[in-house]
């Protein structure tokens, strides 16, 4: 897997990939990944096409930034919880209702839309798109699990397969209808009550608070 460059960050530097990024996410949320291009990114961000590579050097990087920057803007890290002293408890509540709020949002529907009506030419890009969304909230959580494992905090003999659970029972059916258009929003009461009904399942289940 290529890697993003990371730059020093000049205050005019950091602008234009702010631009970049954000004129990214706007392309590949009207036109998909097939159709959005370099040149086009460049343009709407109003930059040169050099300076878009220089930054991302290819496509598939720019994209990968994109997905990443959507999932940290609303899930927060797990590690970063764990080190302001929440408990388990608070820890999965909020990772919940991020994990919710960010998969019931219009931008990722309407994302993984796109992703799914042009997967047979664009495989790649639908591998992005879940190692860097779906993947790295899976092994953060995984790696929590781990470390609660050894403090005696939880007893929990699949790491990996409560992680997947725990995601999978957040999305319940609400997220396939919204990908149908069956609906068009999920509540903040719905989000909150899932949330907290998941992890009573697994304060229970694991016998933490």
């Amino acid at each position: 897997m290529s890697k993003i460059k990371k730059h020093a960050g000049r205050p005019r530097d950091l602008e234009k990939k702010r631009a970049i990024i954000d004129s990214a996410t706007t392309l590949l949320l009207e036109l998909g990944y097939g159709h959005t291009s370099m040149d086009a990114v460049a343009a709407k961000a109003g930059v040169s096409k050099q300076t878009v590579y220089s930054h991302f050097q290819t496509k598939e990087n720019l994209f990968r930034c994109v997905i990443m920057e959507r999932c940290d803007a609303f899930s927060p890290s797990v590690e970063l919880l764990d080190r302001q002293g929440l408990s388990p408890r608070e820890v999965l509540e909020k990772l919940g209702r991020g994990f919710a709020n960010l998969i019931f949002s219009h931008q990722c529907i309407l994302m993984q839309r796109l992703l799914m009506s042009d997967a047979a030419k664009h495989q790649r890009a639908c591998e992005i798109f879940f190692e860097a969304g779906p993947q790295r909230m899976l092994d953060m959580l995984e790696k929590y699990f781990h470390e609660q494992n050894k403090k005696g905090k939880m007893d929990i003999k699949s790491p990996q397969r409560a992680a997947d659970h725990f995601f999978s029972m957040i999305q319940g059916t609400y997220h396939l209808k919204l990908l149908l258009n069956l609906e068009q929003d999920v509540s903040e009461q719905e989000i909150e009550e899932t949330v907290q009904s998941v992890v009573d399942i697994y304060s229970k289940s694991y016998d933490f608070e």
